[in-house]
């Protein structure tokens, strides 16, 4: 049944929905990675703002079941920003210090890395001497709810950022466990994120990079200046599995590693003229003590070879493809990478809320469109069969591993034949 006169519009929410239609000169201010300044599309007019708040206050008032007005708005931003793309999303929860913080590799957090499953977030891996652990949480868990509130079908950002809190700060977590349901108060500490592992196996040396933030490319260079210490590292294989991108720069960073300086890295490409834009390569030999610095020069020459798989994404995948197409590296895999070409601009709302926003698409030195794409490996590893899943992928660790050291082996003869080792490329 529907009633037959609308109540009248209340004039305070309309004042602040017609505000919001008027640009504001200092929003700028607050943002922490502004979003790309561009023409506007079809701006927002009165009318769609009383649409809106009419649309609110009818069911603030009459709606079956009483619903907050915050409750409805938030609700709504999540699937307006969901309806963009898989990317774009609000995070809930999130001071712009706590953004800054996650960026740099330090956050208040519990030591837990997380993927969303069928039924909700479940916890991956977790640090080795974090809260988590420490707890009693493990590896495999289903989380079911943070502090009380549920958060099967939120995005993995709104979950992450509801665990995350204040150092001392304690967190619930309603987690099942198989048949068992367990309830753990966890007490959150300052947790220094580390993306760089590197192992020696004889004369090689594995670098596997699990995310890329601010600190990655110095922490790549100490830690493989570290294992060349015993003996000098004659071949590199970088480990990008699993790893689901970051901060743009750093991926250029970590490039730059192994490519002369002034090459192309990516390509940016949006509707705002500061979002297309080329990345080259620097110098990632400036301003490092000498030792480094010799490293870092030798890096350039080594054979090289990339490792990923379906959940390599975003900067991984820009960094596969540059080395890739300028024939730095060859590419080992069980299947293409994810497919994430495109750059996301992370802006504070409030003190409590932010905007994850697509703003651009980056393509390869070559041109290539990595959205919905991937990168494709030189050297395709069957793992059991023809399956390519997660799964198949990483059962097959040991067979991706003894791939890239073949390749690694054919790179070595091909420079001391004479020549710089040479990558694959399509």
């Amino acid at each position: 049944m529907t009633g037959r006169h609308a109540a009248p519009l209340h004039p305070l929410l309309l004042a602040a929905l017609l505000a919001a239609v008027v640009p504001d000169a200092t929003a700028s201010e607050s943002v922490l990675a502004p979003a790309p300044q561009a023409p506007e599309a079809a701006a927002l007019g009165p009318e769609d703002a009383v649409l809106i708040a009419r649309t609110l206050q009818q069911i603030t008032r009459h709606y079956v079941e009483p619903k907050g007005g915050h409750e409805l708005v938030v609700t709504a931003l999540r699937q307006l920003l969901a309806s963009l793309d898989r990317h774009s999303a609000l995070i809930e929860g999130a001071s712009p210090q706590a953004v800054r913080d996650a960026v740099a590799g330090q956050f208040g957090g519990i030591g837990i890395e997380l993927d969303i499953g069928p039924d909700g977030p479940v916890v991956m891996q977790l640090f080795r001497d974090g809260p988590a652990r420490r707890a009693g949480v493990q590896a495999g868990d289903r989380i079911v709810a943070v502090d009380g509130e549920p958060v099967r079908g939120a995005a993995l950002d709104a979950v992450i950022a509801r665990i995350k809190g204040p150092p001392r700060s304690t967190v619930r977590l309603e987690l099942q466990r198989g048949a068992a349901a367990l309830r753990l108060d966890v007490e959150r500490q300052l947790v220094r994120f580390s993306t760089v592992g590197v192992e020696r196996r004889g004369g090689l040396a594995v670098a596997r990079i699990s995310e890329f933030l601010d600190g990655t490319p110095a922490e790549l260079i100490e830690q493989l200046a570290a294992a060349a210490e015993a003996a000098p590292i004659e071949g590199l294989v970088l480990d990008l599995r699993g790893n689901p991108g970051g901060v743009v720069e750093s991926g250029v960073a970590v490039a730059s590693l192994f490519l002369p300086p002034n090459v192309l890295v990516l390509s940016s490409s949006g509707r705002a003229p500061d979002a297309s834009q080329p990345y080259l390569s620097i110098d990632a030999s400036t301003g490092l003590p000498a030792g480094q610095a010799a490293l870092v020069a030798r890096l350039r020459l080594l054979p090289l070879v990339v490792m990923i798989d379906r959940r390599s994404a975003s900067s991984a995948e820009f960094v596969a493809a540059a080395l890739q197409d300028h024939r730095r590296a060859r590419i080992v895999g069980c299947g293409p990478s994810y497919g994430k070409g495109s750059i996301q601009s992370i802006v504070p709302l409030s003190s409590q809320y932010a905007v994850k926003l697509t703003t651009a698409r980056f393509s390869s030195p070559r041109g290539r469109a990595l959205d919905g794409a991937g990168v494709a490996p030189d050297v395709l590893v069957a793992a059991a069969g023809a399956d390519t899943s997660r799964e198949a992928c990483d059962a097959h660790t040991a067979g991706l591993l003894e791939a890239a050291r073949e390749e690694l082996a054919r790179l070595g003869r091909t420079a001391s034949s004479g020549g710089p080792p040479r990558g694959g490329g399509s």
